[in-house]
């Protein structure tokens, strides 16, 4: 009996302290997460908020450039070289790129076509622009009806030779 009156309070302060250790834990990240990602995005539209949130500034900053440089009214085709899926899985862009149209390079885009650069020239078009990732072979490989437009040493675009930018 003695016992139990001692271990009552004894496991009420324990778990009481824990509470409030966890509580003031998730109050901090709160607040840092509150700081780095929702205060600093506030002038931001929705759907660059959206990419910055869930993939970073990175993913945001290249999602931007996609906008900036593909027409609204174009189709975009993800040659699925970047080997993630927010930038290989063509239903992740889509909602990124809207009101664009995204789909991803496949069997069904490119039936009967074993080479990316065969299939590159078979889709290529006036409104048909190419995302491209790390494990693209050689861009400067592209056919010739397809121009590079860089993002960084690794990803970029590939548009038609006579295109403007979008937006």
């Amino acid at each position: 009996m003695k016992i139990n009156r001692v271990l009552k309070p004894f496991l009420l302060v324990i778990t009481t302290g824990i509470i409030l250790l966890q509580l003031g834990w998730a109050g901090q990240q709160f607040r840092d997460l509150a700081r780095r990602k929702v205060w600093s995005d506030r002038f931001l539209d929705a759907i660059s908020r959206s990419a910055d949130v869930a993939y970073g500034t990175d993913y945001l900053a290249y999602v931007d450039f996609l906008r900036k440089e593909i027409p609204m009214d174009a189709l975009v085709v993800d040659t699925r070289t970047f080997g993630v899926p927010q930038f290989d899985d063509n239903t992740f862009l889509q909602y990124f790129l809207l009101p664009r149209m995204v789909v991803g390079q496949s069997d069904s885009t490119c039936p009967g076509i074993s080479s990316l650069k065969d299939c590159l020239q078979s889709m290529a078009g006036p409104q048909v622009y190419f995302i491209y990732g790390p494990t693209f072979d050689n861009p400067s490989s592209v056919p010739g009806t397809l121009k590079v437009i860089p993002f960084n040493a690794t990803m970029g675009l590939l548009a038609p030779q006579d295109a403007e930018a979008g937006q």
